[in-house]
């Protein structure tokens, strides 16, 4: 009698330990909950400073012992990221095409909170953002803290929390969502 209970790609349990830096995951379970868990842990152990990206299968059944089966599909994850949504600011960039240092900055604040999870943005965050940018390549502005408050001070786009913490508008968050719609076509 051939019995495959013993072969783990039959077994619909899976148990896996992950190390990322000083953060370490051990779960064990179905393969949806142990891929649930395990992106949520990569999102929130990768740091946002770094670009870290991992390539795990999706769904995750059936490929390996560990994780299952890709069927060719696949998951990003970058930084704080999200797997469903772009998983760089410079691909997010190039996607909305901003013109000019207002629509810049409204991108980039938008990127940080929707997709890097943030409740506000620093300056900080916005001289790492221009930082990445270089990679594609985008110029910083001259004083990224002057763009930045003028943003602010000058459009109904971004609003100025104080103690140099700035969250997009309502107006900010349309504007950005409309940008790069005509390319499309």
């Amino acid at each position: 009698m051939n019995d495959n209970t013993d072969n783990p790609l039959n077994n619909r349990r899976v148990r896996v330990h992950y190390r990322f830096g000083e953060n370490e995951l051990d779960v064990e379970g179905e393969p949806q909950e142990v891929d649930k868990h395990t992106l949520v842990f990569l999102r929130l152990a990768a740091p946002a400073d770094r670009a870290v990206q991992l390539r795990l299968p999706m769904p995750v059944e059936q490929e390996t012992p560990l994780l299952g089966k890709s069927n060719g599909a696949s998951a990003v994850i970058s930084g704080n990221g999200h797997t469903d949504q772009p998983h760089d600011l410079c691909s997010f960039y190039l996607e909305k095409a901003p013109k000019g240092q207002y629509q810049e900055v409204a991108v980039i604040t938008y990127f940080y909170q929707t997709f890097r999870g943030r409740e506000y943005v620093t300056r900080k965050d916005y001289e790492e953002a221009y930082k990445e940018l270089l990679r594609i390549p985008v110029k910083p502005p001259k004083d990224i803290n002057g763009s930045v408050r003028n943003t602010a001070t000058r459009t109904k786009h971004l609003s100025n929390l104080g103690s140099g913490k700035f969250i997009l508008t309502m107006q900010g968050e349309e504007l950005v969502q409309k940008m790069g719609v005509d390319k499309q076509d």
